[in-house]
């Protein structure tokens, strides 16, 4: 699974999710919407994120 994090600050990580998500194998990439690093949404895309 690829999880996508917003971080709101630039003095915070993803914490507990981290360690959660490298435990399950799945990918996480942070963005740091502040530094107007946010990827583009796709069609669709942002629905599978809540698909389980």
């Amino acid at each position: 699974m690829r999880i996508n994090i917003l971080q709101h600050t630039p003095n915070e990580g993803p914490g507990s999710i981290r360690t959660w998500a490298e435990k399950f194998g799945h990918q996480i990439y942070v963005y740091h919407p502040y530094q107007f690093l946010v990827p583009a949404l796709v069609p669709n895309k942002l629905l599978k994120l809540w698909d389980m």
